[in-house]
């Protein structure tokens, strides 16, 4: 069960900036919601990065808002600033091995924690979540290149454990660091001299 406040709806909206909402029907039936809800609380359950749970809270009850409720009210057209999200890129990137939270960078752009997100993967093309994976995975495969020991990388990259490495590194690479690694560290080619 989750128990939120109105304010959460009303900066929920990735359409709409600060509008008042409220809801079309008292009760709402959304069999693809009601499943993203259900792995959100799955998630909740284990331990992992802010980002990734603020991200999925806030794409959650923004689309709830924008399917299931109306704005009371004048209506704002948000408007998308390149140099604000850059600026949160640069310091995602400068502190790409900590928990960093959707709420910090979203105060780094002024805008609200879901229109940052909107506003991010409409610049970028990535949540900042998957933006921060991706590169927390190619300062992994830099450090791998260098013979970084494999059981240092997941935690100098800023990732839970080593496991969550593992499984993320996969995803985007489609090896593990470990099979991945080896292929980075190839000894130098020895010519053989042949006599005549």
């Amino acid at each position: 069960m989750f128990y939120l406040e109105e304010k959460l709806f009303n900066s929920a909206s990735l359409n709409f900036v600060s509008q008042d909402l409220r809801f079309k029907e008292p009760f709402v039936q959304d069999n693809e919601l009601a499943s993203s809800l259900l792995q959100l609380h799955r998630e909740l359950e284990q331990d992992g990065e802010t980002l990734r749970f603020e991200s999925l809270l806030l794409s959650i009850f923004s689309r709830l808002a924008e399917r299931h409720s109306e704005i009371v009210g004048r209506v704002f057209e948000p408007t998308s600033d390149k140099a604000k999200i850059d600026l949160a890129r640069q310091y995602m990137e400068a502190n790409y091995e900590q928990n960093l939270n959707l709420t910090e960078l979203a105060e780094l752009s002024s805008f609200s924690a879901s229109h940052f997100l909107r506003i991010f993967r409409d610049t970028v093309g990535l949540t900042p979540h998957a933006y921060l994976t991706q590169f927390r995975i190619e300062i992994a495969t830099s450090l791998l290149r260098v013979g970084t020991p494999l059981v240092d990388v997941a935690n100098l990259v800023g990732f839970t454990d080593q496991s969550h490495f593992t499984k993320k590194f996969k995803r985007v690479l489609g090896v593990t660091p470990g099979q991945y690694a080896p292929s980075s560290q190839l000894p130098p080619r020895r010519t053989v001299r042949r006599s005549h």
